[in-house]
């Protein structure tokens, strides 16, 4: 490398690189920088969000090397195109709509569509949620190879957001196999209070699920039992997003 930005970039793109979460030392050999330094320049890139750490020594990209990935492809037309997913099924079931990408243990939200009308939902752009208690977040667990899984297992803290939430791995695994049966996840007030969702997966061209599309109301406009005919409308968008990204 000629110098330390050279190098950085290097290792920046290498963290990029599809099929992630990657190995440090599949990340030096990959950019010819030391397996010292490559430690080094991830820890800093990792303080300021550039990288996550998803377990101990696998690393992929963070959520702001993500929110600058999507503000780049707003110009590109699989972004213009997503875009236009969105908002016709905004427009469609008059929801909320939501496109999350997982970072880690959790999930970073990258577009937010309101439907308009006088009640709102609190989420932004750039807004972390936990995977456990939301429906994008369930449908990338339920996606999860098991080793990836249980590594989330291993590090992740089932908060408890509401009398809702579920707090205990085995509940939450019978869930999710439902989830990956069904191929869709509800939040039943489980990340907010007075708050439904229905998401579905979002696959990239390796077949991994990245992320997720959901559709969200206040439960007095969405009811439990009208969350399998909006599934319906919800999976279909995310398929469409899916093959935007080459799956």
């Amino acid at each position: 490398m000629t110098n330390a930005i050279d190098k950085d970039v290097a290792i920046l793109e290498a963290v990029a690189r599809q099929g992630g979460p990657h190995r440090l030392a599949d990340l030096a050999r990959w950019t010819g920088v030391t397996k010292p330094s490559v430690h080094r320049v991830l820890q800093e890139m990792a303080k300021i969000g550039y990288v996550a750490i998803s377990e101990p020594g696998m690393y992929l990209a963070g959520p702001r090397l993500r929110e600058l990935a999507y503000a780049v492809m707003s110009g590109d037309s699989r972004w213009s195109e997503t875009a236009t997913v969105l908002t016709e099924l905004c427009t469609m079931t008059g929801y909320t709509v939501h496109f999350a990408v997982g970072v880690g243990a959790e999930a970073v939200y990258v577009a937010k569509l309101d439907a308009g009308g006088p009640y709102g939902i609190s989420s932004r752009l750039g807004m972390r949620i936990s995977l456990h208690c939301t429906a994008i977040g369930k449908c990338i667990l339920a996606w999860m190879d098991a080793a990836t899984l249980q590594g989330v297992r291993d590090r992740a803290t089932l908060e408890r957001r509401t009398n809702n939430t579920l707090t205990n791995w085995d509940d939450l695994i019978v869930e999710l196999d439902r989830v990956h049966t069904e191929g869709y996840a509800v939040d039943d007030e489980e990340n907010e209070e007075n708050v439904r969702c229905v998401g579905a997966p979002v696959f990239a061209r390796n077949g991994r699920a990245v992320g997720g599309v959901s559709s969200s109301g206040l439960t007095f406009q969405l009811a439990m039992a009208d969350t399998p005919t909006l599934a319906v409308s919800v999976r279909s968008a995310a398929a469409k997003v899916s093959g935007l990204l080459g799956y």
